[in-house]
C-alpha cells in the first residue's frame, strides 16, 4: 500500500496517537474482501430496483404483519404470507435481513439478464439455493435453513412498490 496512508501490509493500523495496532479479526476480513473486490473482475453483474436500494427491506425482525418504508419520491409495502402445511395455513413472519435481499437481487438480476417477467429459480430447493452461493449442507446457516420462515413473493397482493406519482410512471 502507499507509503501515506495509515495501514501497513501486516493487518495493522496507524492509531490516532501514532501507534501501530492490529485490526480487529472482522475488520481484517471486510479490509480482505474488499481487496479481493477491486482487484478480480466480476462473473457478472447484479441488480436490484432502484425502489428497493431506496426504502429497503427489514433489517431486522418486525412485529406486525405489514411493513411499509417511504424516502423521497418512493414507497414501498411488504406483507407477511401464509404457508400451506397440507393440513392448514401456517403464518410466517416478514421477510427481514441479508437472505431476504439476496433473493431480491438474483430475481432482479435474472430478470434484467431475461428480459422476462418470469424467472427460472431452479428445479429443487437446493438448485435455488446454489444459485445464491448458500451452502447446500443444512445447519443453522446452511440449506433452506438459511432463508427461514419466510416466503418472498413477488405478487401485488404481497409487495407493492411504487413511485411518488403512482402506477402511470
Amino acid at each position: 500500500m502507499e507509503e501515506d496512508t495509515p495501514f501497513a501490509g501486516n493487518g495493522e493500523v496507524l492509531d490516532l496517537f501514532g501507534q501501530m495496532r492490529p485490526l480487529p479479526p472482522t475488520t481484517r476480513r471486510v479490509v480482505a474482501a474488499g481487496a479481493t473486490i477491486m482487484q478480480e473482475a466480476p462473473d457478472r453483474a447484479d441488480f436490484l430496483h432502484a425502489i428497493l436500494c431506496q426504502v429497503g427491506m427489514p433489517r431486522k425482525a418486525t412485529p406486525g404483519r405489514v411493513f411499509e418504508r417511504s424516502s423521497g419520491g418512493a414507497s414501498m409495502m411488504l406483507e407477511a404470507g401464509k404457508l400451506w402445511t397440507g393440513r392448514t395455513w401456517r403464518e410466517v413472519p416478514l421477510p427481514y435481513g441479508t437472505r431476504p435481499r439476496l433473493v431480491m437481487v438474483h430475481v432482479s438480476s435474472e430478470a434484467v439478464r431475461t428480459r422476462s417477467r418470469e424467472i427460472h429459480i431452479g428445479d429443487s430447493m437446493k438448485d435455488f439455493l446454489i444459485a445464491l452461493g448458500i451452502d447446500t449442507n443444512g445447519g443453522a446457516r446452511g440449506g433452506p435453513a438459511a432463508l427461514g420462515p419466510c416466503r418472498v413473493s413477488i405478487d401485488p397482493a404481497a409487495m407493492q412498490v411504487w413511485p411518488a406519482s403512482g402506477m402511470d410512471s
